[in-house]
């Protein structure tokens, strides 16, 4: 049975949809959109690193540290528009 008031419950809630929105977002067609997706992955990193931490899941520890590292990547080659709104 699932017990909605233990707090693990609901970091491994947030890691999952996080990481479904983040992937998602990733594979869109914007840039906006994939720069959004890499910041959700960094955002949530440290909870996937935090439940590796307390079960011992040594794999999810090094799943998540690559995870961020390539969303940084992700996040400074990803273009950014040029368009300025004030050039005629």
């Amino acid at each position: 049975m699932i017990d909605i008031w233990d707090p693990m419950f609901w970091i491994n809630f947030v890691c999952v949809v996080g990481s479904i929105t983040a992937l998602h977002l990733i594979s869109g067609r914007s840039n906006s959109e994939r720069n959004t997706g890499f910041w959700i992955t960094i955002v949530i990193q440290p909870l996937f690193f935090f439940l590796g931490m307390v079960t011992g899941a040594w794999s999810l520890i090094f799943l998540s540290s690559w995870r961020a590292y390539e969303s940084v990547r992700g996040i400074l080659n990803n273009p950014r528009s040029r368009f300025d709104k004030h050039k005629k």
